[in-house]
């Protein structure tokens, strides 16, 4: 190598250096997870109180999901942590011993690795027994369990012939009648008779069963999204953008919670999720307060299938209180 060949390297190699180093941060802060990151920062969740154990095991696990982006994929080793010296997440009632859904919140961190950080959890919630150890005649036969995955399931009746697991919430109906009429076989609709006619007659699962006055938000020819609608007894705000052509072959369907604070109108529990579906039938969620994207996780099967509920459930561990 000649003296001018060393003299380049020597004034251009640092500056290539810097800039891909500039370039890898710049990516790297595009990227999913690592955007995500630092979007949960910037929007901490604060749920109020909860008025049911459902209720209360969505809100316990979408803040153990907030914590462990947060925190590098890593959860906590208790509850404290979400509650009101901690990240403020939930009431200091779903973290400690006694609550007002009589109902008792077992948590437990899964899935250590070799630094012995858990990189997953097992929460459930079991119905606060009488003093002779029966099921009080007042309280609601049903068990929960959610884990790591996003995923909530309920088991009804426990106890009884009529014991079956399933999820808690799950799908929107308007979503899984959508998921099934749009496909790339059929010619997809642009617009407001189209749209309904895939939704199916009024009454129907999937069409919109709020009052007048709520629903039927259809957007402008010049709107992005084609059609936009609610159903808010199910409480969500749907988008759907066909692509801009005579016979579009692509599409996509953003489904947002909405809530608009009114008795009756609203579902009875305020949803958390943001789902995506596009032409290929994938259906991906995500519980950030963010338009969903196909970059978001995959629903699990067990959503899509309620019968395969069963394999995914996983019983406590066998040294729990």
């Amino acid at each position: 190598m000649d003296d001018k060949t060393r003299r380049f390297f020597g004034l251009f190699l640092p500056v290539v250096l810097v800039m891909v180093a500039l370039g890898g941060y710049w990516i790297s802060g595009r990227l999913p997870h690592t955007r995500d990151k630092r979007f949960a920062k910037d929007h901490p969740l604060g749920f109020l109180a909860a008025n049911s154990a459902g209720e209360a095991m969505l809100q316990l696990q979408a803040c153990l999901l907030h914590y462990a982006l947060i925190k590098d994929d890593v959860f906590p080793e208790d509850l404290e942590p979400l509650g009101p010296d901690g990240m403020r997440c939930v009431n200091a009632n779903l973290t400690g011993g006694s609550n007002n859904v009589n109902y008792r919140f077992s948590y437990f961190p899964a899935a250590r690795d070799a630094k012995d950080k858990p990189h997953g959890f097992l929460l459930y919630a079991f119905p606060l027994l009488a003093p002779d150890g029966s099921l009080p005649t007042t309280a609601t036969t049903a068990e929960y369990f959610a884990n790591e995955n996003g995923l909530l399931l309920v088991r009804q009746d426990f106890g009884t012939p009529k014991e079956h697991i399933e999820p808690f919430l799950g799908l929107p109906k308007t979503l899984r009648v959508l998921r099934s009429r749009f496909v790339p076989s059929s010619p997809l609709p642009t617009d407001q008779p189209g749209i309904l006619s895939a939704l199916g007659p009024e009454g129907s699962p999937g069409y919109s069963s709020v009052p007048k006055g709520y629903q039927g938000l259809w957007t402008p020819a010049d709107n992005d999204a084609a059609v936009v609608w609610t159903n808010l007894s199910e409480g969500y705000l749907y988008s759907y953008r066909p692509e801009h052509s005579s016979a579009p072959v692509h599409f996509t369907l953003l489904a947002r919670p909405v809530h608009l604070g009114i008795r009756g109108v609203d579902a009875p529990i305020r949803r958390l999720k943001h789902y995506f579906l596009n032409e290929t039938g994938s259906i991906r969620a995500t519980f950030l307060d963010r338009e969903a994207e196909a970059l978001d996780p995959e629903v699990p099967s067990c959503d899509l299938q309620a019968e395969s509920c069963e394999q995914i459930w996983v019983s406590p561990p066998a040294d729990s209180p």
